[in-house]
């Protein structure tokens, strides 16, 4: 709570210069806030099997993905192989970060 209201002060009194700043304290508070209501909401009787639900298909994700990992490794790593150096359309090089395989891999992972 005491995060939320730093956050939102950084972001809205204008006391710090960079936007850069301004807009990482934004998020941080959009995001404290978002998961406030979440912790509020979780006492109202009708939204706390719902999100009971939630957090039941969010371990069982968590525990499908832990078993996996060294697969989507794999997988990652055999596209940095394959796919690194090679140039797009718009003059981009594709996979020129390294953790960018991993995570285009884990999306196309949990669409599957």
């Amino acid at each position: 709570m005491i995060l939320l209201f730093v956050a939102s002060f950084i972001s809205l009194s204008g006391v710090v210069d960079s936007m850069e700043i301004t807009l990482h304290s934004s998020a941080v508070a959009l995001l404290l806030g978002w998961f406030e209501i979440l912790l509020i909401s979780g006492q109202l009787q009708q939204l706390s099997l719902k999100l009971e639900m939630l957090k039941t298909v969010s371990l069982i994700i968590q525990d499908f993905m832990v078993s996996y990992v060294l697969l989507l490794i794999a997988f990652a790593v055999s596209f940095n192989f394959l796919f690194k150096g090679r140039i797009q359309m718009d003059g981009t090089e594709i996979f020129s970060n390294p953790l960018f395989p991993l995570v285009k891999t884990a999306i196309m992972f949990w669409g599957e």
